[in-house]
């Protein structure tokens, strides 16, 4: 963190705490029960923590979300009286300084502090451990002081030995022409080029990379270079990403956004791979949509948010999908729509058989055998999961989509072992989630009706290895040319995010638009500019559980959504 952030958060505190003190004087006083002042902690090893900030009205703010009406400036004016309040902000940090806190880092909806290890646990507890690997668990901080209760919803660690996130990319075989593939029929493509300026896609990483890949990608293009000429600018939000380790899904999102969307603009915000980092990042990218007062660069221009990083929902905890919630709806009011993958190893990612599969590769929950799961943040019903497909062509030369030249099937796998070994598109039931309207009112058939949970993923598009693109990276793996073929719904998702900003790019758009479930539900319900996926599998029927079907069919399935989407004709679909 550096010293100038620090001191910036501080000095605004400062001066708005005159008006504040003597209400928040009593409450702060009974912040802390344990023997001793601030002082007495001064000897041991400072750490930081991350609080999440209680939603003031979560109906409204659900509703807000959920309404796909208005102008985007009345819709961000509405939502301005929704997010955690400046005294909300001003009572937070006057509490936890006055115990010898120190505020680092201020979104709308975090606040990144730090203190002596002693303090925290006096006042949060210990970190929970794992008991099967001996090491930090990926769980929030066991209790929130009850003078912060109401304010504050939960606490995690800012960093952590343990990441929080895996990412979906899976190398491929051989590139094809994704524009032109999710085009409706004889309709150029787009690439992002509008007569109002560029629209900006905003990603989210829990990885450094050499941005000069992105560079080197678009010499191989043919396009300026997007670091010189700041088409690229990178947000880093509690010092950024703390290893390289994903390098290649980086590179994947950004030069997959380039390939697709070469007019627009991007903003990657960099993060510490855990929770922490997560909700930091997302609520960093609303500041900035809104440009309020904690925005780092200010871009009403924000349409889409793409993250191809995901967990499976009990490994991420409902205490941490809960929190983040509010943000993910926050964003959608703003006119932001997110789009997150279903995952890469079939119904099988939270898998702890121990053969690799999930976010830890079958350690952390410990039980027995195969299950079927899905992912968070593409099971959140305010975000756009992608599934992903096998792309192929019937003609031998890239040509424009004529309606019947380009075919899809889901991308497959038949079992655990196939799944875990050589990948498939995720996708099922949500634990967590309740029926979408969305979901309630258009998916109407057998086995996925009335079954009263979010199913994921809501689109797809290309993902299998076979069928992936072509990446410039400094990672080992590439070959001498550093040049290395990826998949993955980790191609799936940026992609689908490129190509919907490139059908607003088209229409003029200046801003975002809200939700757009449900304009992509309508359209498959009038089988209307939606290529239906109607054959694959991602696993075995004996492992289904919960999940209502591990094979795809004519209409919506849990493996490839509504099927994928020829987004030049979604004009007459979009939220208004």
């Amino acid at each position: 963190m550096s010293r100038s952030i620090a001191y910036i958060s501080e000095r605004h505190m400062r001066q708005r705490t005159a008006r504040y003190a003597a209400a928040f004087s009593l409450a702060a006083a009974s912040l802390i029960t344990v023997q001793g002042s601030p002082s007495a902690y001064a000897g041991t090893n400072p750490v930081e923590i991350t609080l999440t900030l209680a939603a003031p009205n979560p109906t409204a703010l659900a509703a807000l979300a959920a309404d796909t009406t208005g102008s985007v400036s009345e819709r961000r004016a509405k939502l301005a009286t929704l997010l955690p309040s400046a005294a909300t902000h001003i009572s937070v940090a006057h509490m936890l300084t006055s115990q010898g806190f120190r505020v680092l880092e201020e979104s709308s909806w975090t606040m990144t502090v730090s203190a002596p290890q002693n303090l925290v646990t006096a006042l949060f507890g210990l970190l929970p451990i794992n008991p099967t690997t001996l090491t930090q668990a990926l769980a929030p901080y066991p209790r929130v002081p009850t003078a912060l209760a109401g304010l504050v919803r939960l606490a995690n660690p800012t960093t952590t030995s343990v990441p929080a996130w895996h990412s979906s990319v899976v190398r491929a075989a051989s590139p094809y022409d994704l524009r032109n593939a999710y085009t409706a029929p004889r309709v150029p493509p787009g690439a992002g080029n509008s007569r109002n300026g560029p629209l900006t896609v905003a990603t989210i990483q829990f990885s450094d990379w050499n941005q000069n890949d992105l560079s080197r990608y678009a010499a191989r293009m043919g396009r300026p270079d997007p670091v010189a000429t700041r088409q690229l600018r990178t947000v880093r939000v509690d010092g950024g990403a703390t290893d390289s380790n994903g390098q290649v899904e980086v590179g994947l999102d950004q030069e997959a956004i380039l390939g697709v969307s070469p007019y627009s603009a991007q903003q990657l915000y960099s993060a510490p791979n855990s929770n922490a980092g997560f909700n930091d990042a997302f609520s960093a990218v609303l500041d900035d949509v809104l440009g309020n007062s904690h925005a780092r660069v200010r871009n009403p221009r924000i349409a889409a948010l793409s993250t191809s990083w995901g967990g499976c929902e009990s490994a991420t905890g409902i205490s941490n999908i809960q929190a983040v919630q509010p943000i993910l709806q926050s964003l959608v009011a703003a006119g932001v729509n997110i789009f997150a993958p279903a995952g890469d190893i079939g119904i099988y990612d939270c898998d702890n058989g121990g053969s690799g599969g999930g976010l830890l590769g079958g350690g952390l929950l410990g039980g027995p055998g195969p299950s079927a799961a899905v992912d968070f943040p593409a099971s959140s019903p305010y975000v756009i999961g992608v599934g992903g497909t096998r792309l192929a062509s019937a003609t031998t030369s890239r040509v424009a989509n004529s309606g019947s030249n380009w075919t899809e099937t889901a991308w497959s796998c038949t079992s655990q072992s196939t799944c875990t070994g050589q990948g498939g598109t995720g996708g099922g039931q949500s634990t967590v989630f309740g029926t979408p309207a969305y979901q309630r009112i258009y998916v109407t058939a057998a086995p996925f009706a009335g079954r009263g949970r979010r199913l994921v993923p809501d689109i797809a598009a290309d993902a299998d290895p076979a069928t992936g693109l072509l990446i410039t990276t400094s990672d080992p793996a590439a070959n001498s040319n550093g040049q290395l073929l990826v998949g993955g719904t980790s191609l799936a998702t940026p992609v689908s995010a490129a190509l919907f900003v490139d059908l607003l790019a088209s229409l003029g758009r200046t801003r975002g638009v809200p939700d757009l479930h449900g304009g992509i539900y309508k359209a498959a319900a009038a089988k209307k500019f939606v290529r239906d996926v109607r054959s694959g599998s991602n696993g075995a029927a004996a492992d289904a559980g919960n999940d209502p079907r591990v094979t795809a069919g004519i209409g919506y399935d849990t493996l490839t959504g509504v099927g994928s989407i020829l987004w030049s004709g979604m004009a007459a679909y979009l939220p208004r």
